[in-house]
């Protein structure tokens, strides 16, 4: 039974963790700790990062979470424990004065020593695009086991800021129990995005997990021993819990949430020279402190080196913590010191080569000797020179050489270990005493991200099959069936003979007859199809009076007239005063969408002269409705007669709509119509729908036409491989720089044995040189295309766009890098 602190404790009653039963389990650490804020008083926020309205009540409903709210902009707070970090996410109160309710007040933390706590305070950038641009509005930091018998609720000052918080704390000891598996689960959803960790149940706090089975031990550890290798640094992350099976050993440290340092350089493609010093110096702190302290040499690899949510480098991986783990698994062909490659002894050394890649790769964007062909990596590491381009920093450059000097005994850090290497110039200005109390503020904040310890170097093909079973060669994705195909013809107009039909009012009956002139048949018109008349989704209301016809009578003579037909009878029927804006049918299309897909063109005109809205249904009453406005009909049945005529009825975003499909049915003589008429070929940010639920994906739709009809012409026939489309777009001001999101498959093509794109969030020139079109990127370079361009970020709350396999953006980049300097003499510092 869990039992609440009733006393102050010290430090020192909390040691390492011992086996009770070394068989099977540990004993659990010093118990749980529940953290619950309350509200926040007095904060000071700048005017255009408060909510938009801050005095109109409204309700976020309590118990759920609450839907994202346009205009509400409250902090959250960022927890940190023992390195172990939580959000809490705030739906109500004020900017300045924000309140907590519900499961969002409260946190737990597990407890294997009396910590303080740091709590931060942010508030979200208004435009909600980079989580960087997030301002801090203090801090505060308290030790929540001090007093705590005396008082359960205190209030909190803030540093670096105003305002205080009212937080409270409560402590359980589990009693000895010792931990097992069962404690855990895996496969569970973390603020609606699913962790590769693993969960522990009680305090739902996410660990990282390593299995180390028997086979990988050189001997038979006792798993007390394990805690002698406790690390204790504010760059490397700790071991927080470990169990034994018949499998072997589990390890488990906290769950570095910022995702692979490696990850981020992908999406920025490189770092500035600020950003870059920062993460090597803390890098440097973290092998000064393994060397020194745990003998641990040659460890240094991508997959070991994270950001947690404050920005700050942490290097993860269990080697430090188990003296038993076989070594001589290097993982990545691009990062192993030449000694290494060699068979010669491990050393500090190499890891100093290793930091000397990672610098060069930060600042440009790809390792110093990448290359496609793996075998090829060893011959460039043991004996081609280190590149440079022009632009390169001169005090960068100097440091990497000396890090990346073939002969180790003579490499820097051969001699005096880290504090050599911090002696460099190029640490200059490094406060390493700030640096090592984690009061260095790094530039940019990274996002909540699910995969911390997977893979992100290139895998040795021996060892792991992902790449034959999933990347196919760049040159085989090419689709065959993207040649440019000739011109289509235009769809023919249908012309319709007068059958006679006509349309009577009878006013004693209150009700339409048709009748024909020729045979002088009379029927009555259909009956009423029973659902109520709406316009733009909103019921209209019936005439009181009997003796004319009611909207919906009109409604159901217009679906039998078009269905039948009877142009003429739709003439007498808008002498009624017919509303043409609306949607009828099974198909639930307006008439002027029907006579465009049926390609009527004289109707079309027509119901363009009695008050049709060529945009009507707009894209947000339609919802998940396909096709429509008229215009997307017409371009889709390819009629160019009526495309001429609805294009100039037509807004903005719906004529972009109908050229992106043109584009993709790569109707060339459609697009140079609309392309004529000043069709845009480029949507604005606002233009695009967000997610359904964005808090779990930023790219997920539940309709997959509502995020695809928006990509950019562009974008579309670059995919297609068209080069004439694509060299027509931009000669009419496509942007070629333009950012797409959710490209996964074609439109309307969905198919789940397809391979997708794995640039499916990027831009143009990335897509084209993945698909293999050669001649496309070609053109895109000389219409000037930017390789060095971030990944774009769509403003959307909790989105984070996939990211593409480390091989394939590693071939990509150097692929456009070669093409882009074949044009510039050979220059790869372009």
């Amino acid at each position: 039974m869990n039992y609440k602190l009733s006393r102050k404790f010290n430090e020192t009653d909390i040691g390492p963790i011992k086996l009770s039963n070394p068989s099977t389990s540990t004993p659990s650490p010093g118990g749980i700790l529940t953290v619950t804020l309350h509200e926040g008083i007095g904060l000071s926020v700048a005017e255009n990062y408060k909510e938009s309205s801050n005095g109109e009540e409204h309700n976020h409903h309590a118990g759920r979470r609450p839907p994202v709210c346009a205009r509400c902009n409250y902090p959250y707070a960022l927890l940190d424990y023992e390195k172990s970090q939580a959000t809490l996410d705030c739906y109500w109160g004020t900017t300045e004065s924000p309140v907590w309710k519900s499961q969002f007040a409260t946190c737990k933390f597990d407890v294997s020593s009396f910590s303080e706590l740091t709590i931060y305070l942010y508030i979200r950038d208004p435009s909600r695009s980079l989580k960087s641009r997030d301002v801090c509005l203090g801090v505060a930091r308290v030790n929540p086991f001090d007093g705590l018998e005396q008082s359960e609720v205190r209030w909190l000052e803030l540093q670096d800021g105003m305002g205080k918080l009212r937080i409270s704390f409560e402590y359980a000891n589990p009693e000895n129990r010792t931990l097992e598996e069962r404690d855990f689960e895996r496969g569970t959803p973390i603020f609606g995005i699913w962790t590769s960790g693993i969960i522990k149940k009680d305090t739902q706090r996410v660990y990282a997990e390593s299995k180390i089975r028997t086979t990988q031990l050189n001997s038979q550890p006792k798993l007390e021993r394990i805690w002698d290798y406790q690390v204790s640094h504010p760059f490397i992350a700790s071991l927080s819990f470990a169990f034994e099976s018949s499998e072997g050993l589990t390890l488990l440290s906290p769950y570095i949430s910022g995702g692979p340092l490696f990850s981020q350089l992908q999406k920025d493609r490189c770092f500035d020279v600020d950003r870059s010093r920062l993460y090597a110096a803390e890098i440097t702190c973290a092998l000064e402190y393994l060397h020194s302290t745990r003998k641990v040499f040659s460890w240094l690899k991508p997959r070991n080196v994270l950001l947690d949510s404050f920005g700050h480098v942490v290097l993860c991986g269990f080697g430090p913590f188990n003296s038993h783990v076989k070594s001589g698994n290097h993982g990545t062909p691009e990062y192993p010191a030449p000694e290494l490659l060699l068979g010669q002894a491990e050393s500090m050394t190499a890891d100093w080569w290793t930091l000397g890649v990672f610098l060069y790769e930060m600042l440009t964007g790809l390792p110093p000797f990448y290359d496609e062909d793996h075998s090829k990596i060893r011959q460039k590491i043991l004996s081609q020179p280190v590149r440079f381009p022009n632009s390169f920093p001169s005090i960068a450059k100097d440091f990497i050489i000396k890090l990346l000097d073939r002969d180790h005994g003579q490499r820097l850090g051969a001699n005096e270990g880290a504090s050599e290497v911090k002696s460099h110039p190029f640490f200059d200005g490094v406060d390493w005493n700030k640096l090592l109390q984690r009061k260095s503020t790094p530039t940019f904040r990274p996002e909540f991200v699910s995969s911390s310890f997977k893979q992100y170097g290139v895998n040795d093909p021996s060892k792991d099959d992902f790449v034959s079973r999933w990347i196919t060669s760049l040159e085989s994705t090419k689709d065959p069936e993207t040649s440019n195909p000739p011109a289509q013809e235009t769809h023919q107009t249908v012309v319709r003979e007068d059958d006679g039909w006509e349309l009577i009012w009878d006013e004693g009956r209150c009700e339409f007859d048709l009748y024909n002139r020729f045979t002088k048949a009379k029927k009555p018109a259909p009956p009423r199809h029973g659902e109520p008349l709406k316009h733009d989704d909103v019921v209209v209301n019936e005439s009181t009076d009997p003796t004319v016809p009611s909207q919906t009578q009109k409604q159901d003579v217009l679906e039998a007239a078009l269905q039948a037909g009877h142009d003429r009878v739709v003439l007498q029927l808008l002498g009624y005063e017919m509303d043409l804006n609306i949607r009828t049918g099974a198909k639930r299309v307006s008439p002027l969408e029907w006579a465009a897909e049926e390609g009527n063109f004289p109707l079309v005109k027509l119901f363009l002269s009695k008050g049709a809205d060529a945009n009507f249904p707009s894209f947000i009453v339609r919802g998940m409705h396909k096709g429509g406005p008229a215009l997307v009909r017409a371009v889709e049945k390819g009629n160019r007669e009526i495309a001429q005529i609805l294009v100039r009825a037509t807004d903005r975003v719906a004529s972009t709509r109908a050229l992106g499909l043109a584009v993709y049915q790569q109707d060339i003589p459609m697009v140079k119509l609309l392309l004529e008429n000043s069709v845009r070929c480029e949507f604005e940010e606002a233009d695009r729908p967000l997610p359904w639920d964005p808090q779990d994906n930023g790219c997920y739709f539940f309709d997959r036409t509502e995020s695809e009809e928006f990509i950019p012409p562009l974008v579309r026939a670059v995919k297609k491989g068209n080069t004439d489309l694509t060299r027509l777009l931009l000669s009419h001001g496509a942007d070629v720089n333009a950012s797409y999101h959710g490209l996964l498959w074609d439109l309307y093509e969905y198919n789940i044995g397809k391979d997708p794109i794995w640039f499916s969030c990027g831009r143009p020139v990335e897509l084209a040189m993945e698909l293999g079109h050669d001649e496309i990127v070609e053109l895109l370079l000389d219409s000037g295309a930017d390789i060095n361009l971030p990944r774009p970020s769509w403003p959307v709350p909790g989105h984070d766009c996939g990211l593409v396999p480390r091989l394939v953006y590693q071939k990509v980049t150097a692929r456009l890098r070669q093409a882009l300097a074949s044009r510039h003499d050979g220059d790869t510092s372009v």
